[in-house]
């Protein structure tokens, strides 16, 4: 009985999620245009981990003797390249496995409408 309604929880819990979904990622977007870097930063992490399916990561993965990383771990001028109107993030990640993740650098209104219907 207890596995049967821990399940259900579960569940209830991925349907109300997939109900906001749409909304969260439009938030999302917002904030990834804030002048708060913060704001701005935390929008870009949450949207990558969307939309690349990228492992959240750990501090104490990070420090440890592998050193694996994840979005929220990457350090900036070893992971972290902007170049040709592209961001581009690579970093060993759980299980040391090669990650790479290019991103368009959108400027203007025309390429913000693009992503409209998220």
């Amino acid at each position: 009985e207890y596995k049967r309604r821990a399940r259900q929880m579960k569940y209830d819990k991925v349907d109300e999620l997939g109900k906001s979904i749409r909304k969260i990622r439009r938030r999302l977007f917002k904030h990834a245009a804030s002048t708060d870097r913060d704001t701005r930063i935390r929008a870009l992490m949450c949207l990558i981990i969307d939309t690349r399916r990228a492992r959240i990561g750990n501090s104490e993965s990070a420090r440890g003797e592998k050193k694996t990383y994840g979005i929220t771990t990457l350090l900036t001028k070893k992971h972290v390249r902007v170049k040709g109107g592209y961001v581009t993030l690579k970093y060993a990640g759980k299980h040391e496995r090669p990650q790479k993740h290019k991103y368009k650098i959108y400027t203007d209104a025309k390429d913000k409408q693009k992503h409209k219907n998220l």
